[in-house]
């Protein structure tokens, strides 16, 4: 309130300042006015010339008696009357005065100065990350109460070493773990139920939550440190944004599967290409070697027919001479 006050000081000099522009330009008017009647008029009222004297002497009693008039200090009919005695357009031009500050200028003054308190008012990027930091700290601290409450002590225990070691006795820590099967029985307490529902979380949903967080960690049970800390960061439902980044990586996952699938597409289609040349290299070999050695067209009939049934041994065994490749390579046996 203190810090709306005092950032609000500059534009509440700047309304006075537009408040005092504006009673002086009809008070300006109505001082003119008062001074031509009381000089013109020589048989003018006492009391009228008295009441115009009072409230119209000077502009700056003018914009006082204007001032009242607006704010309520003094019921405005009583200027009305003593301004009626100037003329008719005197009288139109305070009710056209009492029109416009009541239903304009006083309206906008108003609206600004409150914008201004409002927006001064707005907490800072710090006070929203305390507020924020407090408030995952009172939803852990609140979950910690419901197991212990809930679970007791039949948390699965268990043996970690910590991180950081100790160099004099290197002690381990005692973790607390929780199961598939004792979060089902967790999750069936009504506190804990009402605990998700108000994070946006329904029974099946927080089970379905709780297998996620076993197929990330790989593993059937999760320490009570991860399971709170995760649980804490649940705010609510998910926005605009979050459905967005979502999409957009199931596109980036599926670009990169197609592009994956495309590579090995090749890549099988080079390993075909390839076998499809070594057999022809093979065939081509053996009709060049059929013509010099009758026992090695046998040995290409076997090997061939080895090779069409998968017999290696066949046609290893088929003929001991090894026929050799054109360049002097020599045949390996299949």
């Amino acid at each position: 309130m203190v810090d709306s006050l005092c950032g609000c000081f500059s534009i509440f000099i700047f309304c006075t300042i537009i408040l005092s522009i504006f009673l002086s330009i009809f008070a300006i008017f109505f001082v003119q006015g008062a001074t031509t009647y009381i000089e013109n008029t020589e048989d003018a009222d006492p009391d009228t010339v008295v009441n115009l004297t009072k409230h119209f002497g000077s502009v700056g009693m003018g914009m006082l008696s204007l001032f009242k008039a607006a704010t309520g200090g003094d019921d405005w009919t009583v200027f009305y009357d003593t301004v009626t005695e100037l003329g008719p357009m005197y009288s139109l031009l305070f009710i056209a005065f009492m029109a416009s500050y009541l239903l304009a200028f006083f309206n906008v003054i108003t609206a600004v100065f409150c914008e201004k308190a409002i927006s001064l008012a707005q907490p800072t990027l710090n006070e929203l990350i305390h507020r924020r930091r407090e408030k995952e700290f009172n939803d852990a601290r609140e979950l910690v109460a419901l197991l212990r409450r809930v679970m007791g002590d039949s948390g699965t225990e268990g043996s970690t070493s910590q991180g950081r070691k100790s160099q004099r006795d290197g002690e381990h820590n005692t973790r607390k773990y929780i199961t598939l099967k004792e979060f089902d029985t967790f999750i069936r307490s009504p506190e804990v139920e009402i605990y998700f529902e108000v994070r946006g979380l329904k029974s099946l949903s927080a089970k379905k939550f709780f297998k996620t967080l076993c197929q990330v960690y790989g593993s059937d049970r999760i320490d009570f440190a991860t399971f709170i800390s995760t649980c804490v960061r649940l705010d609510g439902r998910a926005s605009t944004i979050d459905t967005h980044i979502t999409c957009l990586q199931a596109d980036l996952l599926k670009g990169n599967f197609d592009e994956l699938t495309h590579d090995w597409s090749l890549h099988a289609t080079n390993a075909h290409r390839k076998i499809d040349e070594l057999k022809g290299c093979v065939a081509s070999s053996h009709a060049q070697h059929a013509k010099q050695n009758p026992c090695n067209t046998e040995l290409g009939d076997h090997a061939s027919l080895a090779l069409s049934s998968g017999s290696a041994k066949e046609a290893k065994d088929t003929c001991s001479p090894k026929p050799s490749w054109p360049g002097g390579l020599r045949f390996l046996p299949l």
